[in-house]
């Protein structure tokens, strides 16, 4: 890993925390919005936590079963 190459990675991986906590704190406020589902599983799969953005999908499936982009959101999670 070069020198410069860690810095960004914790950069990163401590930003996308910050992200998604805010995000889930909208998330309490508004749990019928879909957008945020979304957004919160879409964080979740940049950060590389396949496994909790797959949760995140699902629980919001819960909620809008028929959500056609919450289930090949998914399906293509489990795919990868």
């Amino acid at each position: 890993m070069g020198l410069l190459q860690w810095p960004r990675k914790w950069i990163n991986r401590a930003s996308s925390g910050l992200a998604i906590s805010m995000v889930k704190r909208r998330l309490k406020k508004r749990p019928d919005n879909v957008e945020i589902w979304i957004l919160l599983a879409k964080l979740y799969e940049v950060r590389g936590d396949r496994a909790d953005a797959v949760k995140a999908i699902e629980l919001a499936m819960k909620r809008f079963p028929d959500h056609p982009h919450l289930r090949n959101h998914r399906d293509r999670l489990r795919r990868e």
